[in-house]
């Protein structure tokens, strides 16, 4: 599975100067490392107000012997085993500045995932296979900080929504390319609400021929 969607990424990549003259990058999702989720993050300029952009990765979490999770916070969002995947395409329009500027991203996120859950909370029993598919959209604000010429970071919070996964599946639950279910273990959301804060580090991999050409001058 990594395989292939390493595959699509240097696709990605390799193919999109042929088709646009604007700044290319692509990143890595912070802060889903800590629900042992990657999530890559490929963005092409298309003009000076929008972009087009896309992420793919996966989830790889297994807990041996009933260890129990690294941060209390996120332990609810964590099962026996988790296994996903993802692919997440969309566009973001932005008010570019010299140096900090705001954007606002809207995507179309489509993840699978095959689990092994423990029952679900006042039940008991033995711990089941579950499988299915998401689909959900969502929107991302937040603002673009310009480390250097080359490295950007992202911040922001992501905010979607998808089909909600069966009562008698798990009452919370993490979606990758999503993020943290809004619903249920007596928190007040939406079922099928989303919610995940985007720390994005990207690097500059291919830059604008005319900014060069201005930079130049």
């Amino acid at each position: 599975m990594t395989r292939i969607l390493g595959s699509f990424l240097l696709s990605l990549l390799f193919l999109s100067p042929a088709y646009s003259q604007g700044d290319i990058h692509i990143g890595l999702q912070l802060s889903p490392l800590l629900i042992r989720t990657v999530d890559l993050h490929v963005e092409q300029q298309l003009t000076s107000f929008f972009s087009w952009e896309g992420g793919l990765g996966f989830r790889q979490q297994t807990l041996q012997n009933g260890e129990p999770a690294r941060f209390a916070f996120i332990e609810n969002y964590i099962q026996p085993r988790n296994q996903s995947a993802f692919l997440r395409v969309g566009g973001r329009f932005y008010n570019q500045i010299d140096w900090d500027y705001p954007y606002i991203a809207v995507n179309l996120t489509g993840s699978y995932f095959s689990e092994e859950i423990n029952p679900t909370q006042g039940t008991t029993g033995p711990t089941r296979e579950v499988r299915g598919w998401q689909w959900g959209m969502s929107t991302t604000i937040g603002f673009v900080i310009r480390v250097s010429e080359r490295w950007h970071l992202d911040l922001g919070m992501q905010m979607g929504y998808a089909n909600p996964r069966p009562k008698d599946d798990v009452l919370a639950y993490y979606t990758p390319g999503l993020g943290y279910s809004s619903f249920g273990l007596g928190r007040i959301g939406v079922d099928g609400g989303h919610f995940q804060p985007v720390i994005c580090l990207k690097y500059n991999v291919v830059q604008d021929k005319r900014k060069k050409i201005r930079d130049m001058e």
